[in-house]
């Protein structure tokens, strides 16, 4: 058994005791492996069973394998790249401002592809995985005021070598908008150039290029401001994400007509 563990070129099951007998715990066919049922293949892609597979914004069917692990199961023990590590989780995915994730996070993956993040959304669990740069959760409160309760909105950012980040839904991954967070604030935007700014100053600083011509942001915020277009591409209501001013209520009035 201590052979096959070690390289896990083999198929084989683990079980542990209980009170109430054996209880079966996983099964593995590769050394990457912290307690899920999985298949990989020749391409070095993992899929797991009865979860829902995300690349960069994308719904897949499989991710690519990350070569360590650092899971949250205190059961399953250490071995060379898969590693009992929840405070390792904890501090990778918590934001800038100090944000823990809310939800239940299973495993971390890291590998020259990018990393993977399977997490539980509820009762579905989710396999997440990002070419570029780190990841974390940001958690906004709903703005609707017509709302009897409300309810937090959670956000996946990847943040992008270059300072942009992806903004995915942590519920519905495939639903994303860009952002960019600068020191005068953050600015949100997607491929069209629709956009919505914090605050005047960074739409005055940051440009975006179409082509060989480059614009400002505030050049074309007669049309282009549609913070409500942002919303409806993650399946939010309008002004549940964005705080708007009765200025900005102008701007988009504006860029509507």
């Amino acid at each position: 058994m201590s052979d096959l563990w070690r390289d896990g070129s083999e198929q084989w099951e683990l079980w542990k005791l209980n009170d109430g007998g054996h209880e079966r715990v996983g099964h593995s066919s590769s050394s990457s492996w912290f307690g899920l049922n999985h298949t990989s293949d020749s391409q070095d892609r993992i899929h797991f069973d009865n979860a829902q597979h995300y690349q960069d914004g994308r719904q897949v069917e499989n991710v690519a394998t990350p070569k360590i692990w650092f899971h949250a199961d205190a059961n399953i023990p250490n071995q060379k790249n898969t590693v009992y590590a929840p405070a390792v989780i904890s501090q990778a995915l918590t934001s800038p401002d100090g944000i823990t994730p809310p939800v239940r996070i299973d495993a971390i993956g890291y590998g020259p592809s990018g990393s993977v993040i399977v997490y539980m959304n509820g009762t579905q669990r989710m396999v997440v995985s990002s070419s570029n740069g780190p990841s974390w959760m940001e958690s906004r409160t709903e703005l609707d005021d017509k709302a009897a309760s409300k309810k937090e909105i959670i956000l996946l950012v990847n943040r992008f070598p270059d300072g942009t980040e992806r903004l995915s839904r942590l519920d519905a991954p495939d639903l994303w908008i860009w952002s960019y967070n600068h020191q005068n604030g953050r600015i949100y935007y997607d491929n069209n150039g629709y956009f919505f700014n914090e605050t005047d100053a960074v739409s005055e600083v940051l440009t975006f290029r179409v082509g060989e011509q480059i614009h400002a942001f505030e050049q074309l915020g007669s049309y282009l401001f549609r913070p409500d277009i942002l919303e409806k591409r993650l399946g939010l209501a309008e002004r549940t994400l964005f705080g708007l001013t009765q200025r900005d209520a102008e701007r988009i009035k504006l860029a509507k007509s």
